[in-house]
């Protein structure tokens, strides 16, 4: 005599898809820690200017370190967004789009794709579980 089976779908998505965020934190955090490694540090630390025309602006300050320091991995506050993204910058750390990808003045360095074409391959061995 066969026994009858009660299957919660719902349930069982809610298993698969919150171990495939775990999974993908995990490898954001991989991808995070690769590009903290190759993102360059700068050297001068200042205070905002004081005077002149560009008195107490943010942006003319300078914090060595604060490009690395704000590199972070972040969920979308949507919750029907399964994707979770690796984010360079704040508005005091700028310049990391300059950094990448250069201007008229600044070489182009490109830290940030080259660190997460590297952990790609630890990306894929998180995802299969290896």
């Amino acid at each position: 005599m066969s026994k009858n089976i009660h299957w919660n779908p719902k349930l069982a998505e809610h298993d698969i898809m919150g171990n495939a965020l775990k999974r993908l934190t995990e490898v954001g955090e991989a991808m995070a820690a690769e590009v903290k490694k190759s993102t360059p540090e700068g050297s001068e630390t200042r205070p905002m200017y004081k005077t002149g025309p560009y008195k107490n602006k943010y942006w003319t300050a300078r914090d060595a370190g604060a490009l690395k320091r704000s590199i972070r991995t972040a969920k979308k506050r949507d919750s029907n967004d399964r994707s979770i993204r690796v984010i360079c910058g704040t508005t005091k750390a700028y310049y990391g789009k300059i950094i990448e990808y250069g201007t008229n003045g600044n070489k182009y360095k490109g830290f940030f794709r080259k660190a997460i074409n590297r952990s790609k391959k630890r990306a894929n061995l998180i995802l299969r579980g290896v």
